[in-house]
């Protein structure tokens, strides 16, 4: 595996069919789904579902790469195509399209300027 930066280890996530190891610029964007989630990877064909709520990744996991948006998404913020600021959404990589909160709107406005 290559890392964006060696301090950075892959992430070690529980999925139904055992251990998945997942580097964070691998990772579009991960969706909740009830106490588990649905990770979006580059391989845009195969979403990977873990064992494990949003919140647990946001508190394990979340850093200058992924970042919680919406109580229901955390984005890699590598993949970013554009800022829809009027509908409150933002566009990331293979036209995926993910709301925002009000208050992450002006956030992610200070992150990307």
């Amino acid at each position: 595996m290559v890392y964006m930066d060696e301090t950075i280890k892959p992430i070690r996530l529980r999925s139904p069919f055992g251990i998945r190891f997942l580097d964070y610029n691998e990772i579009i964007m991960i969706k909740a789904e009830g106490n588990n989630c649905i990770v979006h990877t580059k391989e845009k064909d195969k979403p990977v579902r873990v064992l494990c709520n949003l919140a647990y990744l946001q508190k394990n996991f979340c850093n200058k790469i992924l970042y919680r948006c919406h109580k229901s998404y955390i984005i890699n913020l590598h993949y970013i195509e554009e800022v829809l600021i009027k509908s409150r959404e933002i566009l990331l990589k293979d036209s995926i399209k993910v709301r925002i909160s009000e208050r992450c709107l002006r956030e992610i406005r200070k992150i990307i300027d």
